[in-house]
Formats: structure tokens, sequence, C-alpha cells
């Protein structure tokens, strides 16, 4: 069994660097990297991204983080 702990290295890499973007607007976490969970809650914090791709994020603090199901 390993840790449930979310890994989100990458995004913090690219964020540290967001001097250098060229063509990149911005950098989401989503599925195991912002909170790890089932195999079913990864592929629907991958539909929801599909869907608000193009959408401008709203600025990320940690209280919003819901969990649950809705």
């Amino acid at each position: 069994m390993t840790a449930r702990l979310p890994i989100d290295d990458l995004c913090q890499e690219l964020l540290a660097r967001q001097a250098d973007w060229e063509t990149l607007m911005s950098v989401r976490v989503i599925g195991d990297a912002f909170a790890p969970g089932t195999i079913a809650a990864a592929v629907w914090a991958g539909r929801e991204y599909a869907e608000t791709l193009d959408a401008v994020a709203e600025p990320f603090s940690p209280g919003d983080h819901q969990s649950g199901s809705g």
C-alpha cells in the first residue's frame, strides 16, 4: 500500500519557471496530483478538466478543495 498523498512536483517546477513561459498560459493540478482517489475520481477529474479547458482558471487556494462525489 502506498501513501495517499498528492504528488504535484511537476506543477511546482512549472510554476517556479513561470517567467520562462512563452506559450503556456496556465497550469492546473488535477487527479491524483491534486488529491489521490479512486480510478473513477481520476476519470471524472480528467473529464471536468477537458470540459473547462478554455475557461479562465480561478486562482487556487487550499481551502477551495471539496471532497465527496457531489
